[in-house]
């Protein structure tokens, strides 16, 4: 008969907390409840191939020219959260990691304000659900019907990773639970993502027919 599954992930949670890989708090029947990474879990984790391939990837296409360039305001205050993320004594700099994403993703709003226009969108940079919703109101148009439902669909994920940005941001005082490294790696990599994808669509798009004069 072989190991059941809540067992075999018991003894490999024990046995990466005896490596110094995880911390984990558990039950007085030694059941796991709440798992964590350490530093040195976290750096495993950037080694693993899999994740360091998809990852860097996407770091990769953020860093190039044709966005870190195009997106300075966005990517530097982005580029920040990432170092503090990944450096020494993270707990303590997870409220600045929220700040450093809320300053990327309000650029980032802006600057595609700027870049692909948008219907009447707010003059509040704090309004990031709001101000891309404007863009995404004035591009649908110029999009297939695949890409318009993928650009909407990027639009629904980028107002719930702000609402993980304010709580990353404000110690999840509401909740009253503390951040975790796990929080702050989420809004890290989810705010590269939804700045490239909505990059690679709004770029994609179709230029809009020209002006015409109506003859009188």
């Amino acid at each position: 008969m072989g190991v059941p599954p809540g067992i075999q992930f018991a003894r490999t949670v024990g046995k990466l907390r005896e490596e110094s890989f995880l911390k984990a708090y558990v039950t007085g029947g030694g059941r796991p409840v709440q798992v964590e990474l350490t530093g040195l879990g976290r750096q495993a984790a950037r080694e693993a191939g899999g994740f360091e391939r998809s990852y860097s990837a996407a770091r990769q296409l953020l860093a190039s020219d044709g966005f870190a360039a195009a997106f300075p305001r966005a990517f530097g205050p982005w580029a920040d959260a990432e170092r503090l993320l990944w450096g020494d004594n993270v707990d303590a700099q997870l409220s600045t990691v929220g700040h450093k994403i809320r300053e990327a993703a309000q650029a980032f709003a802006t600057a595609a304000i700027e870049r692909y226009d948008a219907d009447d969108p707010p003059s509040d940079v704090k309004l990031v659900k709001k101000r891309l919703g404007a863009v995404i109101a004035h591009n649908r148009q110029f999009l297939s019907p695949k890409k318009r439902k993928v650009l909407e669909d990027l639009g629904d994920l980028w107002e719930s990773t702000v609402d993980l940005i304010e709580r990353q941001e404000h110690s999840a005082q509401k909740e009253g639970e503390p951040v975790t490294f796990e929080d702050g790696r989420r809004i890290v990599m989810l705010t590269m993502f939804l700045m490239i994808e909505f990059v690679t669509i709004l770029d994609d798009t179709d230029d809009p027919p020209p002006a015409t004069l109506e003859p009188g």
